[in-house]
């Protein structure tokens, strides 16, 4: 029997662009009107793949997750390497602030960029 990590599998879907391969069909198809919004199901995705690192110090605080997921805040991009265990934080630029981040969030998430990056020297 082959072992499957949930994780792995959702990191291979997104980076290669088939997310929507993760979704159930009948949510694809919904013409109700208020049908399934692939991009949201993209964000919540990477978000979820963030807070699944293998190393807990490499995760969001949970008010950068909420605030990613009220929209307050530029979803963190797919981390380019293998797997999102793997991730390597030098790939984000501390200096840079995300849209609708306000001052004190803004020196939260460059502390947890710092102790990430710390982490893993």
């Amino acid at each position: 029997m082959d072992v499957v990590f949930l994780t792995q599998t959702a990191f291979n879907k997104l980076h290669s662009g088939n997310a929507k391969d993760l979704v159930d069909d009948r949510l694809l198809k919904a013409e109700d009107g208020g049908g399934f919004f692939l991009s949201g199901f993209e964000n919540i995705l990477l978000i979820g793949l963030w807070c699944t690192q293998e190393d807990p110090l490499r995760r969001p605080t949970m008010s950068v997750v909420v605030k990613m997921l009220e929209g307050a805040m530029d979803v963190l991009a797919l981390p380019q390497l293998e797997r999102p265990a793997a991730q390597d934080s030098s790939l984000l630029n501390p200096n840079e602030k995300p849209e609708g981040l306000e001052a004190e969030d803004l020196e939260e998430f460059r502390k947890w960029l710092k102790r990430s990056s710390k982490r893993h020297l």
